[in-house]
């Protein structure tokens, strides 16, 4: 309505901005002014350009000064025109001039001529000004009402597009006129004959009466308006939100006598505003979890605060999480819990197998790896072996989250509300992000605790390969892939005379001996290129500047898929053995040559030897063959036989 006043008002302004309706705006408040301007304008013309009329016509120029005047300054500004010109002429152009002595007849008949013409003028002009205001007035009128009208049609259309019904309430008999969509919005499909204030009560849901009823008791009391939010049982059964406002309209005495206003079905605003409430406490919760996992140090710590974030700033009734056990029997195993529990969980005895007790939406969650969501527990099927103790303890619906590593789900987060069809697509998006983001930080800390864990296996194997090292006799020495050093023991110090950072890098073959850093670059290269053990014997100046003979040896330590990882090897003094072989090597020298001379001695002897057997063995041929018996005896003839074998 008061759009549409303003709209009127802006109407009749431009209706007062043109036409004869200017007087009223413009000249009409300096009429007196207006006039002598005119009366001036006329007498000047009359002087400039009328002079060869002479004393005749003296007020020719001053006819269309008064109708101008009267046209736009109204009728007082048409008598003040016409009496100051009347004046002006009989000064000016009447004998005797410079007066306003008036003589001869023809001259008065002038003065009274122009008079009555002009008066009439003045009469006629704001004759007309008055029916062209009232014409106008009227036109404003109706555009009013036109305005009004289609404010009225633009409020019915209004009320009708916003699903509203209008009420008018008696408050003196309680009866109510009202609109067809006012008894529809309650669940009738036409005008009831008769509505009252205590039908309308009886709709509101019992829990909700009381207050209702106190507050439309307070508002009438105080002849205030009336405002409220409800619920109310429809006639098909049906659970609906309304929004019932209204004012008191009162007679001339003051008192109200009426009270009317718009009652309308905000269901859905409802549903729109919970669903937003819940958006709104999930991405809380979504928040207050991210903090939690960002500060989580174990596992067990970890799943209990997501659990009683997820119930304190969620609004849900209860909240757990469980491991799949790869048993036999592939229980799920509760490990935290939140919210009101009762000792449901003791009871559950949930299994992730595909069995009766598997196939409820925990179970279907860990197989599946998806989340299952059960609106209403008292009729979801898959509730049969746990509806009696989820009822008890007032759960209506539950949404099941998997947690997953992989492909592979190892767990699942169970919510559970105490109203029914609670969990809208939003919040379970909202409620997967959560479950994913446990799973990872679940995830992470498990890697962590193993990364620790081995970090701690290896620094204990360092300290123990440490130890073994410094008390090895040899110099133990470890480098990277391209043979950089990056540890030697304290007899690598002790012997070379060189710091640990002198030595590191490629500062290990500092001590090599001139003619054996060629040797010991070409076995490393090969046993480099050949993934090999690296061996080689070479020259070590010591810290006095002595060389001795060392052992150097190496192997590769790799990972799972064969690269190498590190060198590790030793370095064995080898100096005495070298002595040992050198004086070894001379002693054998002397003993060749030794028996060598020896050798040649024996074959002289056994040479002369055997020829006196040859020499005995001619004589008895000879003797024999001369008949005498033989001289010498012939044993000794297996020497010949040894000495020519």
């Amino acid at each position: 309505m008061k759009a549409n006043g303003k709209s009127g008002q802006s109407d009749g302004g431009a209706l007062r901005r043109h036409g004869w309706v200017i007087r009223a705006v413009g000249a009409g408040r300096l009429w007196a002014v207006w006039s002598i301007m005119m009366v001036a304008a006329a007498a000047l013309l009359r002087f400039q350009f009328l002079q060869g009329l002479g004393m005749n016509a003296p007020y020719i120029t001053f006819y269309p000064a008064v109708v101008i005047a009267a046209l736009y300054g109204g009728l007082r500004a048409g008598f003040l025109t016409l009496t100051l010109s009347a004046a002006v002429g009989i000064y000016f152009w009447v004998e005797p001039v410079h007066t306003f002595t008036v003589r001869e007849s023809v001259d008065w008949l002038l003065l009274v001529t122009f008079l009555t013409t002009t008066a009439l003028i003045s009469f006629v002009t704001e004759a007309m000004h008055r029916a062209r205001a009232r014409a106008h007035a009227a036109m404003e009128c109706e555009a009013a009402a036109l305005a009004q009208r289609e404010a009225d049609e633009r409020l019915r259309f209004a009320l009708e597009q916003s699903q509203m019904g209008e009420w008018d309430l008696d408050l003196a008999d309680h009866t109510v006129l009202r609109t067809l969509k006012h008894d529809q919005i309650f669940g009738y499909e036409s005008l009831l004959p008769e509505w009252t204030y205590e039908r309308f009560l009886e709709h509101v849901l019992p829990e909700d009466r009381a207050e209702v009823d106190r507050r439309f008791r307070a508002a009438s009391a105080t002849q205030s308006n009336w405002n409220i939010e409800c619920r109310i049982r429809r006639k098909d059964g049906a659970l609906r939100w309304i929004w019932a406002t209204g004012g008191h309209q009162r007679d001339a005495t003051g008192q109200a006598q009426r009270m009317a206003g718009i009652v309308q079905d905000i269901t859905e605003r409802k549903r729109t505003e919970e669903s937003l409430r819940r958006t709104n406490r999930a991405l809380r919760m979504i928040s207050e979890c991210n903090q939690a996992l960002m500060r989580a140090t174990n596992e067990a710590d970890l799943l209990r605060a997501i659990c009683r974030i997820t119930v304190e700033h969620g609004g849900y009734r209860m909240a757990w999480v469980g491991f799949a056990e790869h048993n036999e029997a592939k229980s799920v195993r509760p490990v935290a819990q939140a919210g009101f529990e009762a000792g449901y969980l003791d009871t559950v005895n949930i299994t992730w197998a595909d069995t009766e007790r598997g196939r409820g939406p925990t179970g279907a969650a860990i197989r599946t790896g998806q989340p299952v969501i059960a609106r209403d527990m008292s009729s979801d099927p898959a509730y049969g072996p746990w509806r009696a103790a989820a009822i008890q303890r007032g759960y209506a619906s539950s949404a099941t989250l998997p947690l997953t590593s992989g492909k592979r789900a190892f767990g699942a987060l169970m919510v559970y509300a105490g109203e029914p069809d609670v969990f809208n697509a939003e919040e379970v998006a909202l409620l997967t992000e959560l479950a994913g983001d446990l799973a990872y930080g679940i995830t992470a800390l498990r890697t962590r605790a193993e990364h620790e864990q081995a970090e701690a296996t290896l620094r204990a194997s360092e300290e123990e390969f440490h130890s073994l090292a410094e008390a090895m006799p040899q110099i133990v020495w470890v480098t990277q892939p391209d043979g950089a050093n990056i540890y030697f023991n304290q007899q690598w110090v002790d012997y070379t005379g060189l710091t640990l950072e002198e030595s590191s890098g490629h500062g290990w073959n500092i001590p090599f001996h001139p003619d054996d850093k060629l040797r010991a670059s070409d076995a490393w290269q090969q046993a480099t290129a050949t993934s090999g053990t690296y061996a080689l014997e070479c020259r070590l100046r010591r810290a006095d500047g002595a060389y001795r003979w060392w052992l150097i040896r190496g192997v590769p330590l790799r990972d799972a898929e064969g690269r190498i990882l590190k060198w590790f090897g030793t370095c064995t003094d080898i100096e005495d053995i070298k002595r040992t072989e050198a004086a070894l090597r001379q002693k054998a020298e002397a003993l060749r040559a030794s028996n060598d001379e020896l050798e040649q001695f024996n074959r002289a002897m056994i040479g002369r030897e055997l020829r006196m057997i040859e020499l005995k063995q001619e004589i008895n041929e000879l003797r024999c063959s001369l008949g005498e018996p033989p001289r010498h005896e012939t044993e000794q003839l297996p020497l010949k036989e040894q000495a020519n074998g």
